[in-house]
Order: C-alpha cells, then sequence, then structure tokens
C-alpha cells in the first residue's frame, strides 16, 4: 500500500541519514589514528 512505502522511504531516510553520521565518525577515527601513527613514527 502507499502507507506502507511511505513509511519505508521515510526508514530507508533514517538509515542513509545513520550510515552519514557513522562515516563522518570513521572519517575523523581514521584521521586521529593516521595522526597518532604520524607522530609515532616522526
Amino acid at each position: 500500500s502507499e502507507e506502507e512505502s511511505n513509511g519505508l522511504q521515510k526508514k530507508i531516510q533514517q538509515v542513509e541519514a545513520e550510515l552519514d553520521a557513522v562515516q563522518e565518525q570513521l572519517a575523523e577515527a581514521n584521521a586521529k589514528l593516521e595522526a597518532k601513527e604520524k607522530a609515532a613514527t616522526d
């Protein structure tokens, strides 16, 4: 039904927003890790 379809689309948007947030956190963590590795090898 259309109602189901709308609900699914809302869920997909929420999951995509969560994915964006997690990917940002991962990028930050990787940047910090790289900085630490650089400091350790210098």
